[in-house]
C-alpha cells in the first residue's frame, strides 16, 4: 500500500470517528433533560425509598405472622381427628372465624397504610419543553421531551386532542411543521 492509500484510509477512519463523536454528543444532549429531572426530584425518590420501604416491611411482617397463625391452626386441625360433636365443631368454627377476621383486618390496615403513603408523595414535574426548532435532527430530542412532559403532567392533558393542541403550540411560530399544521387547528 502506498502513502496515498494509507493517507486515504486514515482519513476515512478519522471521518468515521468524528461522526461517532457527533452522535454521542447528540445522545448526551437528548438525555440531558431526563437526567435533570431525576437530579432535581431526588427528594421524591428519597421519600419513596426511605418512607415507603419500612411501611411495606411492616405489612409483610404482619402478613407473615398471620400466615404462621394460619399454619398453626391448620396443623392443629390436622392433628385433631374430624370432630363430630356439636360443641367441638362450634369451637372450631369460632377459632376459624376469629382467624378470618384477624386476616381481613390486617389486609384492610395494610391497604390503608399503602394509600396514606401514596397520598403523601408528590409526583415530580418536568419543565415545559422548548419550542421545536424545525430542524430534522432535533425532532427525536423534542419528542423525548414531550414524552417526559406528558408523563409528569398527565392530568393536565387527559385526551389525545389536548396533547395534539399542546404539541402544535410547541412547533414554533415560523417552522415548516407549524405551517403544515395550521389548516388542522380549527378541527380540534
Amino acid at each position: 500500500m502506498d502513502f496515498d492509500q494509507q493517507f486515504a484510509a486514515a482519513n476515512e477512519n478519522f471521518d468515521a470517528l468524528v461522526e461517532r463523536v457527533k452522535i454521542l454528543e447528540e445522545n448526551a444532549s437528548k438525555n440531558k433533560e431526563m437526567l435533570e429531572v431525576l437530579v432535581n426530584h431526588g427528594r421524591f425518590f428519597t421519600v419513596l425509598t426511605t418512607e415507603l420501604k419500612p411501611k411495606l416491611n411492616e405489612i409483610v411482617s404482619r402478613l407473615d405472622a398471620l400466615d404462621n397463625n394460619i399454619k398453626e391452626v391448620d396443623e392443629q386441625l390436622d392433628a385433631i381427628p374430624r370432630i363430630r360433636h356439636p360443641i367441638g365443631q362450634a369451637q372450631l368454627d369460632t377459632a376459624l372465624q376469629a382467624l378470618r377476621t384477624e386476616l381481613t383486618s390486617a389486609i384492610n390496615e395494610s391497604t390503608q397504610v399503602a394509600r396514606v403513603a401514596t397520598i403523601t408523595v408528590n409526583k415530580p414535574r418536568s419543565a415545559l419543553p422548548d419550542a421545536f426548532s424545525g430542524k430534522r435532527e432535533d425532532w427525536k430530542s423534542f419528542q423525548s421531551c414531550l414524552d417526559l412532559f406528558f408523563l409528569t403532567h398527565d392530568s393536565a392533558y387527559p385526551t389525545d386532542a389536548d396533547k395534539i393542541m399542546f404539541i402544535i403550540s410547541r412547533l414554533g411560530t415560523d417552522t415548516a411543521a407549524s405551517k403544515l399544521m395550521e389548516p388542522y387547528i380549527s378541527k380540534f
